[in-house]
């Protein structure tokens, strides 16, 4: 799930805008709509909610990294604004089963089907160069949603069997590579081997044309798409 959204916040956010139907942030009420759900038997479901985030037994569940600015003691819930993340999680999870646990792992067409309405298929591949995927990545417009699953064995800093979301693929001077994002848009699980942030792969004019961006904390990074194609072992658009 945290993969689509991840993308679709990145290509389609006014698809998430849409799940939203009405909320009151002030009373911390939320109304949300999905399709395609086996929820009550329906294809699409309104889910009626509030602002009240599970807990484990001794902490909250890790969320500082969706807690905006403005967030915490004193502070007003409307300048809260990068909650719906947490938010859509909560009212996904109980459509699918009442629970976060029905919501781990999971495949991604089905996550952004629920969400959108429109449908998603996974295409699954081989662990060699498909000039056939690539020439569809290169096809990508502003609306296309494209994510990634990797294998269970992979290395240079991937997590395994992990949804990533695919941003751009660009090819210059014969290099074919392509952009992704982790989900959890920091650091953890981004690609370490060539043409990462730090490689010394990366020429002026290299960078120049894929509007390479450096040092950022965001999760995004770059890889070949020789790379890609050992490391991830199915894609969903």
């Amino acid at each position: 799930l945290l993969a689509s959204m991840a993308s679709l916040a990145e290509r389609r956010p006014d698809l998430l805008q849409r799940c939203f139907l009405k909320q009151d942030i002030d009373k911390g009420v939320y109304m949300m709509k999905f399709y395609g759900c086996s929820y009550h038997g329906q294809k699409e479901c309104v889910v009626l909610m509030d602002d009240v985030l599970a807990m484990n037994k001794n902490k909250p569940i890790e969320l500082n990294y969706c807690q905006p600015q403005g967030y915490g003691k004193g502070k007003k819930k409307k300048n809260d604004l990068r909650m719906w993340s947490v938010l859509m999680e909560q009212a996904y999870c109980k459509i699918i089963g009442g629970n976060y646990k029905e919501n781990d792992g999971g495949s991604m067409h089905v996550a952004i089907t629920n969400i959108t309405g429109m449908k998603g298929q996974m295409i699954r591949k081989y662990s060699t160069f498909d000039k056939e995927t690539f020439d569809r990545f290169k096809e990508m417009d502003a609306g296309d949603i494209f994510t990634a699953k990797t294998s269970s064995n992979v290395k240079n800093g991937l997590l395994p069997n992990q949804s990533y979301s695919i941003l751009d693929c660009k090819e210059v001077d014969n290099i074919q590579l392509i952009k992704l994002r982790n989900p959890f848009g920091n650091n953890k699980g981004e690609w370490n081997g060539d043409y990462c942030d730090h490689s010394n792969k990366w020429t002026k004019r290299l960078r120049k044309k894929v509007q390479f961006e450096k040092n950022k904390n965001d999760g995004i990074f770059w890889m070949t798409v020789q790379d890609w194609f050992y490391h991830f072992t199915s894609l969903y658009v």
